[in-house]
C-alpha cells in the first residue's frame, strides 16, 4: 500500500506503472464518469463487468501479449502507442509454451534496433496504433499487441468474453487457454470472481 503523494512521486521518476488496477472496483464514484450502460451495449450486455486502470509516465510499456478477452479501451489524457498483429501471426512470433491464461511473445515490437535485439520476422505485418485523448480502441480476442506510453498516461480498458468469437479466431489458442494450469482453472475462477483479483496479475 502507498499513499497517493508517494505514488506521484515514483511517477514522476518512471519507476512504477499501473496497470490492470481494480482501482475503480474499490473507487465505485470513479465508474460514474464512465458511459457505462453504452459500454456493456456494445459488449453485448455482458453479466460480468470487468474494469481495468492504468496509469504510468512516458516510456513504460505492456510487452507483446495475446488474450481470451475482448477489450474496449479508453484513452483518457496522454499518447499511448499500441503495436498489433495478427492471429495468423502467432507462429512467427513464437510464443513459449507456459500453460497461462494469456499468452506472450520475446519478441519486442518497441524496441529500437541493436545488434543484440531479438528481431521481428522480415516477412511480419501488422498495425500501429496511436491513442489520444478521448480515442477509443476495440482490440478483438487473441489480437497480438503490446503497448507504450509515449506521454504519462490514464486510460481504461473494458474487457468482457466472446468465446464463439475467440474460437474462430483461433481454435488452438482457445483450446491451450482452457487448458491452462499456470494457475489451475479453479485458480482462476476463484481469482476473477471470489477474491475480484485480476487473474493474469494472479500467475506471478
Amino acid at each position: 500500500m502507498l499513499s497517493l503523494s508517494n505514488f506521484i512521486a515514483l511517477l514522476k521518476s518512471k519507476k512504477v506503472y499501473l496497470r490492470f488496477s481494480d482501482l475503480l472496483d474499490n473507487a465505485p464514484r470513479l465508474r460514474h464518469d464512465l458511459p457505462l450502460p453504452q459500454l456493456q451495449q456494445i459488449a453485448g450486455n455482458p453479466g460480468r463487468v470487468n474494469l481495468q486502470f492504468f496509469l504510468g509516465p512516458a516510456g513504460t510499456r505492456t510487452p507483446l501479449h495475446s488474450e481470451l478477452n475482448c477489450n474496449i479501451f479508453i484513452q483518457i489524457f496522454g499518447r499511448k502507442r499500441w503495436v498489433i498483429f495478427p492471429v495468423e501471426a502467432t507462429e512467427q512470433l513464437q510464443p513459449p509454451s507456459a500453460r497461462r491464461f494469456y499468452f506472450f511473445s520475446p519478441l519486442d515490437p518497441l524496441a529500437k534496433k541493436k545488434k543484440t535485439d531479438v528481431t521481428l520476422p522480415g516477412a511480419l505485418r501488422g498495425w500501429e496504433i496511436l491513442l489520444e485523448p478521448g480515442d477509443i480502441l476495440l482490440c478483438p480476442p487473441l489480437l497480438w499487441h503490446a503497448v507504450e506510453n509515449l506521454t504519462t498516461t490514464c486510460a481504461v480498458g473494458f474487457k468482457y468474453n466472446r468465446l464463439g468469437q475467440a474460437f474462430r479466431a483461433s481454435p488452438l489458442l482457445f483450446c491451450m487457454n482452457l487448458l491452462a494450469r499456470n494457475p489451475s482453472y479453479f485458480s482462476y475462477i476463484w481469482s476473477a470472481f471470489v477474491r475480484k483479483r485480476h487473474p493474469i496479475l494472479a500467475t506471478k
